[in-house]
């Protein structure tokens, strides 16, 4: 479920970007993301005994397959669609092959099954960013993948340390409510005052310090969130199974449908231009509820050819990501 309420945040983020009217909406979420892989790990994983061949062969299956499916379709998609009106980027498909860098990274810090070293890491990972800020590197992107698989990686643990910690604890629903209100406070002052931030862009806002407050507490808050709050929700529950195909088809979605809306309210005589779109927390939210339901459909295209395709070998790799 807190996938679903991530990947939630993470669109509305891409939407509501003019102003983001939930200050944190851009950074949180995305740090939530890896910190929830390493408690995944911390959970369910880290009892198996599962070999580092093993580990790296699923990996690959479900994080390396779909982000070169998605990169192909995407380019795809530019070349017949966009081309004409904006340059290729990457998009949050970034994310996949970030995530794989940080399961691969922290693989044999995370087995030696000792929090310590968790926290260690996490310290010493931005320890390291904040020295390779100011470092010129000769090419470019090595260096900025560089920075983005450091950053993730320091998140993923982060997550891993924080499964640890909450495991065995118990807190009152009510005593939950006010600490996830409490965090969340504190994650907007911080937010509001550090400016922008980007894992992507490694941007860390004024102070490191306040990037690191800002998505350690809000992580944490929207664990509680869901941990002893929400607790069930099938939509949340739903979406959170889908997140691959989330992350990487709701921004060409919501182009379309932003350009879509300017085009039919100008030809209404009730022009809504995609910036006020964008920077109306309203309009932006009906944008999102649009995509969510256009997004439920592209759900039900990739699982009937999965279902079309999972007795052939190569298709069933292709699309393991895809939950029957």
């Amino acid at each position: 479920m807190l996938k679903g309420v991530g990947i939630i945040l993470i669109m509305m983020g891409h939407i509501n970007s003019q102003t983001k009217s939930v200050p944190w909406i851009y950074s949180v979420p995305v740090a939530l993301f890896f910190a929830l892989s390493g408690f995944v790990f911390s959970t369910f994983e880290i009892n198996k005994n599962i070999s580092f061949k093993e580990f790296l062969i699923k990996r690959l299956k479900s994080l390396i397959v779909p982000f070169i499916l998605f990169r192909l379709i995407l380019v795809v998609y530019w070349l017949l669609v966009e081309r004409r009106f904006r340059e290729l980027d990457m998009g949050p498909i970034w994310f996949l092959p970030a995530l794989f860098a940080a399961e691969i990274i922290s693989y044999f810090i995370c087995k030696k099954k000792n929090p310590l070293l968790n926290a260690i890491a996490f310290i010493l990972f931005f320890a390291a960013l904040a020295g390779l800020k100011y470092a010129k590197f000769d090419n470019y992107a090595i260096g900025k993948c560089i920075m983005i698989a450091i950053n993730a990686s320091a998140w993923y643990n982060f997550g891993f340390l924080e499964s640890c910690i909450s495991k065995n604890l118990k807190i009152k629903k009510e005593y939950a409510a006010v600490a996830v209100c409490a965090l969340l406070a504190i994650t907007t002052v911080c937010s509001i005052y550090n400016g922008t931030v980007s894992l992507y862009s490694s941007l860390f806002g004024k102070s490191i310090l306040l990037y690191i407050a800002e998505n350690a507490f809000g992580t944490v808050a929207l664990i509680m969130l869901c941990k002893y709050l929400l607790t069930k929700s099938a939509p949340l529950e739903y979406l959170g199974r889908y997140t691959i195909i989330l992350f990487a088809t709701h921004e060409p979605i919501k182009r379309v449908l932003l350009k879509l809306t300017e085009i039919i309210t100008t030809k209404l005589g009730k022009p809504l231009s995609i910036d006020f779109l964008q920077g109306n927390f309203f309009t932006s939210l009906l944008i999102l509820l649009a995509v969510i339901l256009i997004e439920l459909i592209v759900i039900q295209i990739f699982r009937f050819i999965k279902s079309k395709t999972k007795s052939k070998g190569a298709f069933r790799i292709l699309f393991a990501f895809v939950h029957d």
